[in-house]
């Protein structure tokens, strides 16, 4: 486990990129976007990345800081 330290406006990551990583976030608000459409909003204590690792899938949305 790693600490990840994102800007706000940054990108996590992109939908249709390779997963390597699975997030929880301990501070701060993240959106998740699905085909240029904003699905929610993640919180504190929520996470987020594991369908790209359990499925070995692309990322299926955007998530940005």
């Amino acid at each position: 486990m790693s600490f990840c330290e994102v800007s706000v406006g940054s990108i996590v990551f992109r939908q249709g990129a390779i997963g390597n990583y699975f997030y929880i976030v301990k501070e701060g608000n993240l959106e998740l976007t699905i085909n240029n459409k904003q699905i929610k909003t993640i919180k504190n204590g929520e996470h987020f990345g594991e369908l790209a690792l359990l499925h070995e899938a692309p990322r299926s949305g955007t998530v940005k800081a």
